[in-house]
């Protein structure tokens, strides 16, 4: 059966799309840390649930990218949250430029001791 094209229904294009979806704040690995005010800027999501090995740069790679695509991860509406080891956020930045030309991190602000936005 073929259902004929509706064309009242609006379309909505990806920028449309990211101020209506939630926004997601990514967290490479586990930490420490209190990521309570980063709820500001949306859900907490935690990628992976144990550190990522050091010495496997591409299989991390690998990893994210699949974790981010299975997440929905957009560019423009979600976030990534750095606070992991310096060879992980290489590898997490990495994998996330291949989604788009932007990226949207949060970085920890010690005078204001809260998380504040940046774009790369």
């Amino acid at each position: 059966m073929h259902l004929p094209f509706d064309n009242s229904l609006p379309i909505i294009d990806r920028k449309q799309k990211a101020s209506i979806m939630k926004s997601k704040v990514f967290i490479v690995e586990p930490t420490p840390l209190n990521l309570s005010d980063t709820e500001r800027y949306g859900t907490p999501t935690l990628l992976s649930s144990r550190k990522f090995n050091p010495f496997k740069a591409k299989e991390n790679i690998d990893e994210i990218k699949s974790m981010l695509d299975s997440e929905d991860y957009d560019p423009d509406r979600d976030f990534i949250c750095l606070t992991a080891t310096s060879i992980s956020l290489v590898s997490f930045i990495l994998a996330a430029r291949s989604f788009g030309s932007i990226m949207r991190v949060l970085i920890f602000d010690a005078k204001k001791l809260s998380y504040v936005e940046r774009v790369l």
